[in-house]
């Protein structure tokens, strides 16, 4: 009877761990064509991404789609484009187009605020004899808690009006919605790319540059920090070219990698936590608690608490889910093939799933929903982009 008993607990455990299947099926194709920007957000079970012009937000479920037209009045016929979009808080994204113009909308309000950008005020040129200056915003950027943006101005002069004499660019960060100007610098640089907000707006970060703020160095550091609050700049790893870094949610750490090493800061008081000897894109999961760092072709998985190796998977683009159920990466069996498959995997149990990509189309971003329940990714071809979302079963 004991023997029967424990014959059939085995059983229902081994039952368990097989029950912990995964079966995604292909839900929805969303086609977004060229003039889309490479990535889409998720908020709460909110799939947010852009066609052109329009902000879409498409609700996971009941696939009821909201969108919103993000141009000015004085655009007429300018072929109008959504450059950036970004949450800054409940239920509300910023977004700036190729005006640059910009506003705020609030997707359960249904209501939107605009800035005073357009494409006509955007520009303005001053005229004497010899010389006239143009003065043209060419782009803005909210930080990601919307407490501030950066203004990018290029500047050129000319001679008899047509005979270009210099040019540089201005950088304003200014505080909303007072616009007022905190801090500025100039530079012969587009430094536009190398510009990011931390999560929090603690920073704006500066890669591997020159210090804008410092007119006498000319040093090259592999971070620059702007302190938004105490308006100061903290120059770090002189001479050291960085290859990525990444920030916790928090703003308490920072993940900084080099050619061969890996980093992890405190963000507070610039202390090291531990190192890991290996480079490569790095990045925090949602919830902190671990670090990934993609090499070329392995991805590696750290505990940030006990600095540990969770585990190495043969494979790019390492995804976690929001509560860590699920993992995802990319495999292929030739490095220079657009043709891959993803794993999905159940981390508990182990149980893997593939989903294999069309050949004709390259993965450019995955991520899972909130509730786990989704999986969806960005692919671009010769059509442009297209979103596939998939809906995972269990």
């Amino acid at each position: 009877m004991k023997k029967l008993i424990s014959l059939g607990i085995i059983f229902l455990s081994i039952s368990a761990v097989f029950s912990q299947f995964i079966d995604p099926y292909l839900l929805k194709e969303i086609s977004l064509g060229e003039n889309s920007v490479n990535y889409f957000l998720i908020y709460e079970n909110f799939l947010i991404y852009n066609i052109k012009d329009q902000l879409a937000i498409l609700d996971l479920k009941n696939l009821n789609e909201n969108k919103i037209r993000v141009r000015s009045k004085n655009a007429r016929d300018f072929n109008t484009i959504i450059k950036e979009f970004k949450i800054i808080a409940t239920k509300t994204i910023a977004v700036v187009n190729n005006e640059p113009y910009a506003l705020i909308y609030n997707f359960e309000k249904n209501t939107y605020t605009e800035l005073p950008y357009n494409l006509e005020s955007n520009i303005k040129i001053n005229n004497n004899f010899w010389f006239s200056i143009s003065q043209n915003i060419q782009n803005i950027s909210f930080s990601n808690t919307g407490k501030y943006i950066l203004e990018k101005k290029l500047v050129e002069t000319y001679f008899l009006g047509f005979i270009p004499t210099e040019n540089h660019y201005e950088y304003r960060i200014l505080s909303y919605p007072s616009l007022k100007e905190l801090i500025f610098f100039s530079t012969q640089d587009d430094l536009e790319e190398s510009l990011n907000f931390s999560p929090k707006d603690t920073f704006l970060m500066l890669a591997n540059s020159y210090n804008p703020m410092d007119d006498k160095n000319d040093d090259i550091y592999g971070l620059i920090l702007i302190d938004l609050k105490n308006i100061k700049t903290i120059p770090l790893f002189k001479d050291e070219k960085i290859i990525s870094y990444d920030v916790s949610k928090s703003d308490d750490l920072l993940a900084i990698s080099f050619e061969k090493m890996t980093k992890v800061i405190d963000f507070k008081n610039l202390s090291e936590i531990f190192s890991y000897p290996m480079g490569g894109s790095v990045r925090f999961t949602e919830k902190n608690e671990f670090l990934i760092i993609e090499g070329t072709k392995v991805s590696t998985l750290i505990d940030i608490k006990t600095k540990e190796v969770i585990n190495t998977y043969l494979g790019n683009n390492l995804c976690i889910s929001p509560n860590e159920e699920f993992l995802a990466y990319t495999t292929t069996n030739n490095p220079f093939s657009l043709i891959k498959e993803i794993q999905l995997v159940h981390r508990k149990s182990g149980t893997q799933k593939k989903i294999r990509l069309n050949n004709e189309y390259f993965l450019e971003h995955m991520k899972f929903s909130k509730d786990e329940k989704f999986f969806i990714l960005l692919l671009s071809g010769k059509d442009g982009y297209n979103i596939n979302i998939y809906k995972i079963q269990q």
